[in-house]
């Protein structure tokens, strides 16, 4: 939300919205899409940004992961989510809660 999980942003741009789309996945699929992701950047060597390439043991065996911090804080994430979609100073939001990439899918078709 708000520009992915940057939280420092949304009271710059939640005021300035009209709508958020929060992508909220089960936790079995986004590990799933981020191993394979993961997995691929490896493998492929994809560039990322600046130096930066993917490597194997800092994403899935260091204290660094992307999949350990996935698991930590998912549940938080989503509870934070809920409650800032229904805080009163939002209200004025349209809220597209998509649970699935099928609704999603779906969603798009609509647009």
């Amino acid at each position: 939300m708000t520009d992915g999980n940057y939280t420092y942003l949304q009271d710059i741009l939640l005021p300035r919205a009209q709508a958020v789309v929060w992508l909220d996945y089960p936790l079995p699929l986004i590990l799933w899409r981020l191993w394979w992701r993961t997995l691929r950047r490896v493998v492929t060597r994809e560039f990322l940004w600046g130096t930066n390439y993917e490597k194997l043991w800092p994403q899935f065996f260091s204290r660094d992961s992307i999949f350990l911090w996935a698991l930590k804080t998912y549940r938080r994430r989503k509870e934070q989510y809920a409650m800032l979609t229904t805080r009163p100073e939002n209200a004025h939001l349209k809220v597209f809660h998509l649970k699935s990439p099928h609704v999603t899918e779906e969603w798009f078709q609509t647009i």
